[in-house]
């Protein structure tokens, strides 16, 4: 999932600079960073449909909507104008996020329910996935799009969330469907909504801590590609590998 975030950034710039010029920079920005968008949605609702539909069924769902996202790009490459190509992005984008969203909260939840005893360490497990995924991706994202260009690009990485895809289906078990978590009410429990987070001081500064450090982070994202490429004079072939390091 999380190959989906860092590779787009290291052929996407550049083939906008080529293709369509009249997109800027901060439109390129809003393009990738737009799928934690959609992840910010699937926050909203991932929860209540997790009891609706079950674990599973919105695990797999949140991974065909990243196939159907990420198999959608590939078709911008036969769109030519500018705006259009711009705006279908937002949406494949969102797209891809809202399923990525959806596809962890999922995990999360699978965890805490098949593993009670070793929460931490299976967590442990994903987040070094998660890790290890984004490593990977704009070196994986690179070597694609080298050899086959944009769309096929995002063709090949759409079979490979098919492959993840079906050996979820085959691996996760039906039960995680139906699992409810514990009902369990502790003295002096309280019900956390998203209202805590803006009225509770020490949950909104650590709030406001994860949005910066994601900027701080992220922000080189929309123009290092280029940079690289026109002032560096690095070739483009070998963006992939810088990011990935």
């Amino acid at each position: 999932m999380y190959t989906l975030y860092g590779n787009m950034a290291t052929f996407y710039p550049p083939y906008r600079e080529e293709h369509h010029p009249s997109i800027s920079d901060a439109e390129v920005g809003a393009v990738i960073g737009m799928m934690y968008g959609g992840i910010f949605l699937a926050s909203i609702t991932a929860s209540p449909l997790l009891q609706k539909l079950g674990r599973k069924n919105v695990l797999l769902g949140g991974n065909l909507l990243m196939l159907l996202g990420t198999a959608g790009y590939g078709f911008l490459a036969y769109i030519e104008d500018d705006q259009a190509f711009l705006w279908i992005s937002f949406a494949f984008r969102i797209l891809q996020g809202f399923g990525d969203g959806c596809a962890s909260t999922a995990i999360y939840s699978i965890i805490a329910i098949e593993f009670k005893e070793q929460k931490a360490l299976y967590l442990s497990y994903f987040s070094s996935a998660i890790g290890l995924g984004a490593l990977l991706g704009p070196m994986i994202g690179q070597l694609i799009y080298n050899q086959v260009g944009f769309a096929s690009t995002f063709f090949v990485l759409s079979g490979m969330i098919g492959l993840a895809f079906i050996l979820q289906a085959i691996s996760v078990p039906n039960r995680v469907n139906k699992t409810k978590m514990p009902d369990k009410k502790f003295e002096g429990a309280k019900k956390i909504t998203f209202l805590t987070f803006l009225t509770n001081k020490r949950a909104l500064i650590g709030c406001i801590s994860t949005v910066m450090g994601l900027i701080l982070l992220l922000f080189y994202l929309t123009v290092y590609a280029d940079y690289l490429i026109q002032d560096v004079k690095v070739d483009k072939d070998l963006i992939g590998f810088l990011f990935g390091i």
